[in-house]
């Protein structure tokens, strides 16, 4: 199930290797618990 995660943010920092890294990296990182479980509904309904 975090696979799914990784692979988002390899996509993401992939597709967008831009200076706005660090502020979504730390965004991404402090919202990780409440996106966590949002992303595996999101990786599941897609899935």
């Amino acid at each position: 199930m975090m696979v799914g995660v990784d692979e988002a943010v390899a996509r993401a920092v992939r597709h967008g290797p831009r200076p706005r890294r660090r502020s979504r990296y730390g965004e991404r990182r402090r919202r990780r618990r409440g996106e966590l479980s949002s992303a595996r509904r999101t990786t599941l309904r897609h899935s």
